[in-house]
């Protein structure tokens, strides 16, 4: 059992009542009912305030208890986590266990010219059940969105060659910048607002610099330096695509000849 902040409400709520109860119907004077009544409304204070999911040690006056979460356990295992082998990026993820459900079958479209260089990341969400397709250049991911538009998220890395930077006068070598910029433009409006998230070597601030471009363009693209940062980020992304809406014609739209 999940442990949430309404389930706690809850608790709180029961213990209050009980407290009331009390002391409504016993003597008011009584010291003994008073140390109950105060116990319960702290009690059911503690249960509301306390994050008691994320404790895993309680020590006190030469007294520690370890809890053993298996209610973390159970998730790991029921999410898929156990071959992610960073216990860090593996707390994340269980908090992310709704969206981690809801992200289950989702596409996403992977450009990098070092696709080998990423190979543990694409595993890594390919085991989360997403479906990962990649291109090496701009040239081969604007085939496959011209043949299929269906992607609930792009990736791209920043420094890559490409020609996209005569559309915008962009840097040459940020290619994976001036081609997200370029797609905005599209004229398909399911590529121009696909959600992206720049995923690149580079410290934070030079990353923030050079993704500016594509930044100033809504939707907002995500960035990311590390795969601690970037798995969650892309959960999250995907997540929130995948809950909006689908909208479709009633009838198929002719072909024109």
């Amino acid at each position: 059992m999940k442990v949430t902040k309404f389930g706690k409400i809850v608790l709180s709520i029961i213990l209050i009542a009980i407290a009331i109860f009390r002391w409504m119907f016993h003597d008011i004077a009584d010291e003994r009912m008073d140390l109950i009544f105060f116990g319960l409304v702290i009690s059911a204070l503690l249960i509301f305030i306390i994050p008691w999911e994320s404790i895993k040690t309680f020590k006190a006056a030469g007294f520690e208890l370890t809890i053993e979460q298996s209610v973390v356990k159970a998730a790991i295992s029921g999410l898929g986590l156990n071959r992610i082998n960073d216990e860090k990026l593996k707390k994340q993820l269980v908090k992310l266990e709704d969206e981690i459900i809801s992200v289950r079958g989702g596409r996403v479209l992977w450009i990098d010219d070092n696709p080998h260089k990423v190979v543990g990341e694409r595993r890594l969400l390919r085991s989360l059940g997403i479906q990962i397709i990649t291109a090496i250049s701009s040239e081969s991911a604007e085939i496959i969105l011209e043949e299929d538009n269906d992607f609930d998220l792009i990736i791209t890395d920043v420094q890559r060659y490409g020609n996209s930077y005569k559309i915008n006068n962009g840097v040459d070598i940020h290619e994976g910048v001036n081609f997200i910029v370029k797609l905005r433009q599209h004229l398909d409006q399911t590529i121009r607002d696909t959600p992206v998230v720049f995923y690149a070597a580079y410290d934070w601030e030079r990353l923030v610099e050079f993704t500016r471009p594509a930044r100033e363009i809504q939707p907002e693209p995500e960035i990311s330096n590390s795969a601690i940062d970037f798995v969650p980020k892309v959960i999250k992304q995907l997540a929130k695509s995948r809950a909006s809406a689908i909208t479709y014609s009633s009838y198929k739209d002719p072909t024109l000849i």
